[in-house]
């Protein structure tokens, strides 16, 4: 595929990114949609796509990330079915009155390319006729036999061919079709950027406008055009005389108004443009009563005219391209309807998420008069047609307004529902409607679709956390996951567990206040297992997991001695008869229960054999568990002298030792992070003279300048508050923590 640029010029002064690597603003994926839809369109017609925004909104960085993206996707296509990319940046040409014949002269030099076919030469060829043509003119309503007839243009006509039997007997109109002919038979689209509309004076905005619409809107040319609208319609005033907003819609196609016709054609037109969408959508995923719900109760008030139906459904197949597999369907068509009709109500939703995403659990946490204030200004903010039903239709598409205006509760199993229908109201998801892209760290629902579909081959499986945790999403997959435990085939739980548990040690720290890594990681494998009736089966996914786990260590230990606290073993206290867990309900029997133990401690001897426990970033609790479960006092004894011999070891095992403590004022949002350091930790395996002194030791030689910033906050409260625990260790404030359960 051959990218035309118009030399450096597409670079503006305000310096826009050239590359996808280069966004910081989470835009790529929006860009990435677009060049996909660009790719896909299926249209012989000439297409117009414009990128509406002010000076300085990024327009510019916005088409380069396009462009990209379509040549990266292109390079695989068969030469004849490339794209043809040409950038036309008319600001070069600006007060020179060579707009229209340069760029003629732009598609004409890119068609009669060498290695282009004859037939794409010989439009080139009559593009130049063209560009010479128009030449003479500073601005071309419509080139036609009548102005061909000009002297003036004859001329034009005679300079641009070698020679007067080249002529054509009809004239431009002729000449143009001669071109189309030419295009609509190729398979390569030609993609004609335009950029910095709005940097043109009026007349060659009027120009441009009148080029895309009349002169070059030839088959297979998908334009796509940077603007600001007000200035823009702005310069369309003195000859479209207060219909230039209606003009500029009907050039470009996303969105674009149509002539009024009657309501039951607009309902007619409507339902058959939405049947497009939706025909290939599975039933589980397209509630059909949900849908008759949003319809009836304001969704078709919004159509008065066939321009309205095509404005909306361009708007809506752009915004499904971009999210179709993380959002609901319904959900989606409903508010990409409030985003074109009243678009300050879609705004005002945006920004009040806390009021949309309200639920039963939140209620009396927050002012309810105050929340029911700013829903009546949005209603009454629209004209007095969409008053009428806009309130019903809110309160069906996010169910939380009525419990501001009602005595209405919906119970946690109905959040659940929202968040695994992918629906607006979610609070998990609500930001995907607006942003059209999904948070970074974010899984998306292919993903997940992916996982479960591949979930009988272990190596996909193992593969694809792998990838998530190299691109921040594992997190997000392990939040979201348990939805869908109940959709993995039985035969297939133990090969997912197995997978989980081998790679969690690669897990990232959770910065979660409420439950760490590990317990998310439990909470997805319980939802697994349980799903396993016997504690035989549930027993031999444990076992299975643990013997073939070779990456994970902590992860195991966490999860077996939770297992420990839940039959009340060791130190944990033990639940009164009252509420002691039923028997059957415990994953495992105590009798499996040992065996897990042991199987873990062959583990743990292995990783030390091998020289690999030392450095482990969970060290003092798999050491503390591995005591508790009997270890021989001379093979933790041999994996402590190797911890002392290195600085590395010693200071990730002080690091061990230390624990957030959150607390929050009464003024505060968000709690306060303090870190607590457990003496009794470090002295259970180490003397603390002799840590001291190894530190102290390792700061005269200036070993610690390289530490993390964590790793420095553990030295530093061991090295302060050292000598006050020696003297006084039962008074010493820091209580002990269980290691294990606090990291």
């Amino acid at each position: 595929m051959t990218l035309i640029v118009e030399g450096s010029s597409m670079f503006n002064s305000d310096r826009p990114i050239k590359h996808l690597s280069e966004d910081e603003l989470n835009r790529q994926n929006f860009a990435m949609s677009i060049g996909e839809a660009i790719l896909k369109s299926q249209t012989k017609d000439s297409l117009v796509i414009g990128l509406l925004g002010k000076w300085g909104s990024g327009k510019t960085s916005l088409v380069n990330m396009i462009v990209e993206h379509i040549v990266n996707i292109s390079t695989s296509f068969e030469f004849e079915e490339q794209p043809i990319v040409i950038y036309f940046n008319p600001w070069n040409f600006s007060g020179q009155n060579q707009l229209i014949s340069q760029f003629f002269n732009k598609l004409s030099s890119t068609l009669e390319r060498p290695d282009y076919s004859k037939d794409l030469k010989k439009a080139g060829h009559l593009l130049k006729t063209i560009s010479k043509i128009a030449k003479p003119f500073t601005f071309v309503p419509t080139l036609s036999a009548a102005a061909s007839a000009c002297s003036e243009v004859a001329n034009s006509v005679a300079e641009a061919t070698e020679s007067a039997g080249e002529l054509y007997e009809n004239d431009l109109d002729g000449i143009k079709k001669d071109i189309s002919d030419i295009l609509e038979n190729q398979n390569m689209k030609m993609v004609i950027v335009i950029d910095d509309i709005d940097r043109l004076n009026n007349m060659e905005i009027r120009q441009i406008f009148q080029l895309v619409k009349t002169l070059a809107d030839f088959p297979n040319s998908i334009y796509l055009l940077t603007f600001d609208k007000k200035v823009v319609t702005d310069a369309l005033k003195k000859e479209q005389q207060g219909h230039e907003e209606e003009y500029l819609e009907k050039i470009v196609q996303v969105p674009l108004d149509i002539p009024l016709i009657s309501k039951i054609e607009v309902e007619i037109l409507l339902e058959g443009r939405l049947k497009k969408l939706i025909e290939d959508i599975p039933e589980n995923k397209f509630d059909r009563v949900y849908w008759g719900n949003i319809y009836q109760s304001g969704f078709k008030y919004f159509f008065e005219n066939i321009r309205d139906v095509t404005r909306y459904i361009n708007v809506l197949n752009f915004n499904y391209e971009l999210v179709k597999d993380e959002v609901n369907l319904v959900d989606l068509i409903a508010i990409s309807a409030v985003q074109v009709f009243i678009p300050e109500v879609y705004q005002k939703i945006r920004d009040n998420k806390e009021i949309f995403t309200l639920t039963s659990t939140k209620k009396g946490m927050v002012n309810l008069e105050e929340y029911q204030q700013v829903c009546n200004d949005i209603i009454n903010s629209v004209n007095e047609k969409n008053q009428k039903f806009l309130h019903n239709y809110l309160k069906i598409l996010f169910p939380g307004i009525s419990t501001i205006y009602e005595n209405v509760s919906y119970d946690r199993s109905f959040e659940r529902s929202w968040r695994i229908n992918r629906n607006i109201c979610s609070e998990d998801v609500f930001d995907v409607y607006f942003k059209f892209s999904l948070p970074n760290g974010e899984i998306s629902q292919r993903e997940i679709e992916s996982i479960i579909e591949y979930s009988n081959d272990t190596k996909k499986i193992f593969n694809k956390l792998l990838e998530l945790i190299e691109y921040g999403k594992i997190l997000s997959f392990l939040d979201r996951f348990p939805d869908h435990a109940n959709m993995i085939k039985k035969e297939n739980i133990g090969s997912i567990v197995s997978c989980i548990l081998d790679v969690g040690d690669l897990f990232p720290d959770d910065e979660s206040v409420f439950y760490g890594t590990p317990m998310k990681t439990h909470l997805l494998t319980n939802s697994l297992i349980k799903r396993c009736s016997t504690q035989d089966e549930r027993f031999t996914i444990l076992k299975d997991s643990i013997q073939d786990s070779t990456l994970s260590l902590y992860t195991l230990v966490w999860e077996v001695d939770f297992q420990d606290e839940l039959h009340g073993k060791y130190h944990y206290e033990k639940e009164s008869e009252q509420n002691l867990t039923v028997k059957q309900d415990l994953i495992v029997s105590s009798v499996q229960l040992d065996k897990l133990e042991r199987l873990v401690c062959d583990k743990i001897k292995d990783w030390a054999e091998k020289g690999n426990l030392e450095s482990h970033k969970k060290i003092v609790p798999i050491l503390q568990i591995w005591k508790q479960w009997g270890a021989d006092k001379t093979e933790i004894d041999s994996v402590i002298n190797e911890i002392i011999k290195h600085d590395s070891y010693l200071i990730n095992f002080i690091f061990n030792c230390v624990s957030p403590r959150h607390s929050w004022s009464v003024n505060d949002y968000v709690p306060k992070t303090t870190w607590d350091i457990s003496f009794e930790a470090i002295e259970e395996f180490i003397d603390l003279s002799l840590v001291e002194s190894r530190l102290k030791e390792m700061n005269t030689l200036d070993k610690l300048k390289n530490v993390t910033d964590k790793e420095e906050i553990a030295i530093k409260r061991f090295l302060d508050n050292v000598d006050q625990y020696k003297l006084q260790p039962k008074s010493y404030k820091v209580q002990k923590v269980n290691l294990i359960k606090s990291q």
